[in-house]
Order: structure tokens, then sequence, then C-alpha cells
């Protein structure tokens, strides 16, 4: 019922329209009555740039909206198994999240049986989560891919770019070599990607532990 609500209010709405947008190519419009769409790439403001922030924990933070379709627990796992290996130290680690799905965020803490390293902020305004990222050791971003359902790169990494801190992207994708795979190693970070389990979990494993020790 709510999505035939949706699909009514947005051919309805948009029957009059002149131009469409999108933020990505691989976005599906619901209807654009024949008429022309152009797409205009997620940014950033370089005006809400902070600056780099020191901070006496090694702080690693997702800042956002947590989907569904987001899997955590190869991250999860390999900061377990770091802090069991001696190699990273529970006591120096803050795991933050700040957004409005503590719940969900939550709940893959305590599967992964790291609740003791976990703060969960909630919902904070747009300044806090920026001042948060700039303070950060890692950002941490989830995505998902499936040949019927492609999110090559979320409008959050503009956010994380614009902080100039390493990002860790965790995509759950049927799919191998997606955008971020080919890119983030321009960004200096990682992309961890699900149907490459074997040969992006160690590499994952080893850039957090060379974070960490820098």
């Amino acid at each position: 019922m709510e999505r035939e609500r949706k699909l009514y209010w947005a051919r309805t709405s948009t029957r009059q329209a002149d131009l469409f947008f999108r933020v990505n190519d691989q976005l599906d419009l619901i209807e654009t009555w024949g008429k022309p769409v152009l797409t205009i790439p997620n940014g950033f403001d370089p005006e809400e740039r902070q600056e780099i922030q020191t901070a006496d924990r090694f702080i690693i933070a997702y800042t956002g909206t947590l989907y569904r379709t987001d899997d955590l627990q190869p991250f999860f796992q390999v900061l377990k198994d770091l802090g069991q290996s001696g190699e990273l130290d529970f006591q120096d680690v803050s795991l933050v999240y700040a957004g409005n799905n503590s719940g969900s965020f939550g709940e893959e803490v305590r599967q992964a049986g790291l609740e003791e390293i976990y703060t969960d902020l909630g919902l904070v305004d747009r300044n806090e989560s920026l001042q948060l990222q700039a303070r950060s050791s890692i950002l941490l971003m989830a995505g998902w891919t499936s040949e019927s359902d492609v999110v090559e790169w979320s409008g959050k990494m503009y956010e994380y770019m614009m902080a100039a801190r390493p990002i860790v992207y965790m995509m759950n994708t049927t799919i191998p070599w997606i955008l971020p795979a080919r890119d983030m190693h321009r960004l200096g970070g990682v992309c961890y990607e699900s149907c490459r389990h074997e040969e992006t979990l160690p590499k994952l494993r080893e850039y957090v532990r060379k974070v960490y020790l820098m």
C-alpha cells in the first residue's frame, strides 16, 4: 500500500515538469514523461570543511543511515581479530555511531561482541557530525550493489572525502570491482567486497592495522 501511494505521488507530481535531475546515471526515475534527464553528481561545499582535529583515542566513526542491505560484520570481525591478537588495544579504541539507526547499528555491534568499545551518539546535527568525522582515525561506510539494484557511490562519501580521513568502504555486492573498489585507493582508503571476500578481507585487515599503528 505504501509503495503504491509513493508511486502515485511521484507520477502525479512530476507530470508538469520540463526537466528531471538525478545524482547518478544508475538512479531509476519512476516516470519522466519523455522529458530530458540531466545527471548532476553529488559533491560537497568547501566552506563546510573542518580542520583535522587530534583525539586521544583511535576513533572509528560511522555517521548517517545504515540500511538493511548493508553488512558491517566482516569489518567488526577484523576489529575483533586484531584485538584478540594484541595488534590493536581496545583501551585506545572507540567505535562511534551518529545517526538515526542506533538500533540497527547497535545490534550489529552486539552480534560482533564489541559493546566495550561502542559509543552511540544518536542523531546529531550536521556540524557535530562533521566535527566527529574530522577527529576520527577511520571513517566507516557501507553500501550494496546487485545486478538489479546498483548503488555506486553514496552521497555520504563526499562528506568523508571532505574530512580527508582514512575511509573503509564495506560493499555488500554480487558484482566485483564496482566503483568504490576501483577508486578507493585513489583516496588512500580501502574497499571490501563481499563477492571477493577471500581477496579483500586480508587487505581490509592490513589496512586497519597500518592506520592504527600510524
